[in-house]
């Protein structure tokens, strides 16, 4: 079965609404990821950050400094 964008629509309407308000030129694209980052918890943006492996070096930072 393939996922159709209608689909997207039922299932998360206020994601779709902000994506499609952000392609039509409608919204700001950065002050939206301003507006998101701000919204969401330092715990929240990390594991986003983690899962989606965009920032690996920030992980060796945390693995600690024995120098």
């Amino acid at each position: 079965m393939q996922w159709t964008q209608r689909d997207a629509r039922r299932s998360r309407p206020y994601t779709t609404a902000l994506l499609e308000a952000v392609d039509e030129g409608m919204m700001d694209k950065d002050a939206l990821i301003q507006d998101l980052l701000g919204y969401l918890s330092e715990a929240e943006v990390q594991d986003f950050v983690r899962k989606n492996d965009l920032m690996p070096w920030l992980e060796d930072d945390s693995e600690g400094d024995d120098e």
